[in-house]
């Protein structure tokens, strides 16, 4: 018996802002859907990357390593992304 896999419904409100990236990595793509501009995409995106690092920080990797990775996936993996 197949398990069915669960839904997932998102509701954008005043205080909670939802926005889905799609990651193909076969393709080397990424496709963000969101009910925002793109200038809004990106300072929630930033934000999020932002509260990922301070985890990341908060369970034992080092803030160097941490900066390391993020400076690396900005100026390297971007880099080879291509927009439509």
């Amino acid at each position: 018996m197949m398990k069915k896999k669960p839904t997932v419904i998102l509701e954008d409100s005043e205080k909670i802002r939802n926005i889905v990236i799609q990651v193909n990595l076969e393709a080397n793509s990424t496709t963000v859907f969101s009910s925002f501009s793109a200038w809004e995409n990106l300072a929630l995106i930033l934000e999020g990357l932002g509260v990922t690092a301070q985890k990341c920080i908060k369970e034992g990797m080092s803030r160097r390593k941490v900066y390391e990775q993020v400076k690396k996936y900005m100026i390297e993996v971007l880099s080879s992304y291509e927009t439509k």
